[in-house]
């Protein structure tokens, strides 16, 4: 069993607040990805789990003992940095048993273990060779490699893929995965890509400010994100969001703005009125939620801007009278040209609603 929890970590530096009271449960096994943009705190929080760096204040637990002023290598934690952190003048074979010599494992068992973790790597052919031989690629499984031969109990990872090319990040990300799963190491991984942080975490949290914004499963922090943040952070294009207004017309609660009249479904009437009439809210809504219509009372339409093509999506770039939006198009016959004026339906279990003041998400009960 190897567990982690957070309980109102701080971290300062001289005056400056870079970890806000963060709390957090990593539960044995998981996949725990800390994501958000440079400065948000996410690697000063895991270098704290690792004991690279002391909190200011809260309490740090690992396995059900408090690790605040546990050192670094009493921790049982293997950590993989984005500069791959290997030994130059080594081999790959003695860069990955240095951990198992230093504890003093006996000759034929870390030829074994060494002979084991490199297959499962596909870096067997490599072990002669030094660093400097080696790509990015295979320096980076070399790197993980010797965090997996330790068997430790967390694998911390601090934006790992980020020296590697496109096509490798994505190779790579996959046999991280493969690897976790396989090993059932419990892990922690620190991005600021959000596609990594999507395709590889169990659970996300996203921070922003040094503060918790959200955490969640990658697709309840897409389809329900906490707060505006979240919503244009998570999702490529971000979720959409409009400026409107939710007004009484004859008895039904609208969602209304220059260019949009939005009859909102009973569940969303009753979670809005409560905020009374007139008031200022968000509409979300992400690109692929909405539907052509030629209905002439539609509740939204705008002009086509620009349009990129993707390949297997097109991207349609709109702006209207109710604000700039972003239309996803999965089958390319329907693209229409630049310059068309188009008229949308969103699907009302997708919409999402924010407070126009704070940006926080307002719960209307939809799936």
């Amino acid at each position: 069993m190897s567990t982690a929890r957070l309980e109102q970590v701080c971290k300062y530096y001289k005056d400056t607040l870079a970890v806000d009271r963060v709390d957090l449960d990593i539960a044995d096994g998981s996949f725990l990805v800390l994501l958000g943009p440079s400065g948000c705190g996410k690697s000063t929080t895991l270098r704290m789990i690792a004991g690279l760096e002391r909190a200011t204040s809260g309490e740090i637990w690992i396995d059900g003992a408090r690790a605040n002023h546990v050192a670094p290598r009493h921790r049982d934690i293997a950590m993989v940095f984005q500069n791959y952190a290997l030994y130059p003048h080594m081999s790959v074979a003695r860069n990955l048993s240095y951990s198992l010599r230093l504890k003093g494992m006996p000759r034929a068992d870390i030829d074994r273990r060494v002979r084991e973790v490199a297959a499962s790597l596909d870096i067997a052919s490599l072990l002669d060779r030094r660093p400097s031989q080696l790509s990015g690629g295979q320096r980076q499984r070399v790197a993980l490699g010797r965090a997996i031969i330790r068997q430790p109990k967390l694998f911390l990872m601090d934006e790992p893929l980020s020296n590697l090319d496109a096509k490798l990040r994505v190779q790579t990300r996959a046999e991280i995965v493969r690897l976790q799963r396989s090993l059932g190491v419990t892990t922690v991984y620190v991005t600021h890509d959000q596609t990594e942080a999507m395709t590889m975490g169990s659970t996300i949290v996203v921070m922003n400010g040094g503060r918790v914004q959200q955490v969640g499963t990658p697709d309840r922090i897409y389809r329900h994100p906490a707060n505006t943040f979240v919503a244009q952070f998570i999702g490529t294009p971000p979720m959409n969001l409009l400026p409107c207004r939710i007004e009484d017309v004859g008895g039904v609660a609208v969602c209304t703005a220059d260019g949009l009249h939005l009859p909102l479904e009973a569940a969303a009437a009753a979670a809005l009125r409560a905020g009374g009439t007139g008031r200022p809210v968000l509409l979300g809504f992400r690109p692929e939620d909405l539907e052509f219509t030629d209905d002439a009372a539609a509740p939204l339409s705008a002009a086509v801007e620009a349009i990129e093509a993707l390949g297997h999506e097109h991207l349609l770039y709109m702006n209207g009278a109710a604000g700039r939006f972003v239309v996803r198009l999965t089958d390319p016959a329907l693209t229409p040209f630049a310059g068309a004026v188009l008229s949308f339906r969103p699907r009302p279990e997708r919409l999402r609603f924010f407070d126009g003041t704070t940006g926080a998400a307002i719960p209307v009960g939809q799936a």
